[in-house]
């Protein structure tokens, strides 16, 4: 800490000195951990993360000074804090690749002469390569000085790189994991997987004490289905409700924008919550993804389902009538908001009958077979109701 105080002291004085004088061409420090022949990947200089990495923005003939270095990480699984410190005149940004050279992440959130900040970094891997790079300016006076700080272990903490499908974080129910958005436009993707054949109840909760407008998005495995959902509010919370999935892979999109005037660190908190029976009353929930007729929820008569129309959602139902019906009764118990728009489909996909603004439709005199329920909104809100039916036969 004594060592990082009297830097700090050092570039402040060299600041001040260079307006008083334009004369001033030698540096205080002896340790620079870049050397001019590092501007490539291939001539990375290797480093110690644990070590301050210190360097200069030189000027350069055609672009702004490039600095590779070759990150060697003593205990893997360790979380970091990434803090560069800001040099006058300098627009910096920082890029990260994987071992094979590949791009993984870049932090770029700050402007001319602002710091650089990664509030959460775990690295995969033993090696990593660091790009650090002027994308304006140069100051070959004051360096700019790298810490990788090291947090306290906690293995409810995401793993970056998160930000693809194929680097999903698993998460199984029951389960609270930790995650930040950062750096600026991160993405974190997380994959619930369900190994077991009964079906599950559950619900899918982001909370965040930060000045985040967060955005959750889910999907199914495959890429089939999906839906999203964002209350457009700083801090507080999303949430999917009633869902209910058997055996699969099914994949969580966290994203959001932070706010200017965000002091705390990004953080939010994901959970998967099991949904329990109402006074021992069994509950029904809608299979999602059921935004296709081919993924339909099956439907019993006499039962009641819950279930939510998300952000440019539908939801399908189907049910079988066993032999000629009197009548198929359709209404919504409970909802919240505008009403939805409730149609009843012939297995050909011809229209049987549809609501007017009202909580209920029938369908008289159909003939055996299956149907088909429609509900959707042009509301780009959530939609919670409560979908019961009642089918009366013919004698």
């Amino acid at each position: 800490m004594i060592k990082k105080a009297i830097l700090f002291l050092l570039s402040i004085i060299i600041l001040i000195n260079c307006s008083k004088s334009k004369d001033l061409d030698i540096l205080p420090f002896t340790e620079f951990s870049e050397s001019e022949e590092n501007d490539t990947i291939d001539a990375a200089i290797e480093v110690d993360p644990d070590q301050e990495i210190v360097g200069l923005f030189n000027a350069k003939p055609t672009a702004g000074d490039r600095d590779f270095y070759l990150l060697k990480f003593s205990n893997r699984g360790t979380a970091y804090q990434m803090v560069q410190t800001a040099v006058p005149m300098i627009d910096s940004k920082i890029s990260f690749y994987d071992q094979q050279k590949r791009f993984l992440f870049r932090i770029d959130g700050s402007g001319i002469g602002q710091a650089e900040k990664f509030w959460n970094f775990q690295p995969k891997s033993d090696q990593i390569y660091m790009l650090v790079e002027a994308k304006k300016g140069s100051n070959s006076q004051v360096p700019y000085i790298i810490n990788f700080i090291s947090k306290e272990a906690d293995n409810r903490q995401e793993v970056e790189p998160n930000n693809t499908i194929k680097d999903a974080v698993p998460i199984k129910l029951g389960e609270i994991k930790k995650g930040y958005i950062t750096p600026k436009g991160d993405i974190d993707y997380y994959q619930i997987l369900i190994d077991e054949e009964q079906i599950y109840d559950f619900s899918v909760e982001v909370e965040t004490l930060s000045n985040l407008d967060i955005n959750l998005g889910m999907r199914g495995g495959g890429g089939g289905g999906g839906g999203g959902i964002n209350s457009a509010s700083w801090g507080g919370s999303e949430k999917f409700l009633f869902l209910s999935n058997q055996k699969g892979e099914y994949y969580l999109r966290i994203s959001g924008n932070i706010s200017t005037n965000n002091q705390k660190d990004p953080l939010y908190y994901l959970s998967i919550n099991e949904e329990l029976s109402e006074n021992e009353k069994p509950i029904y929930f809608e299979r999602e993804f059921n935004d296709k007729k081919e993924s339909a929820t099956e439907i019993l008569p006499g039962e009641e389902i819950k279930g939510v129309i998300l952000t440019n959602d539908q939801d399908w139902f189907k049910v079988d009538l066993l032999k000629k019906s009197k009548s198929l009764d359709v209404s919504l118990s409970k909802h919240s908001g505008e009403i939805p728009l409730i149609e009843i489909y012939k297995t050909d996909g011809t229209l049987v009958t549809q609501n007017n603004h009202s909580t209920s439709i029938t369908a008289r005199n159909l003939a055996e077979g299956r149907y088909y329920i429609k509900l959707s909104s042009s509301l780009k809100k959530q939609i919670f109701y409560q979908l019961f039916i009642n089918v009366r036969y013919s004698k």
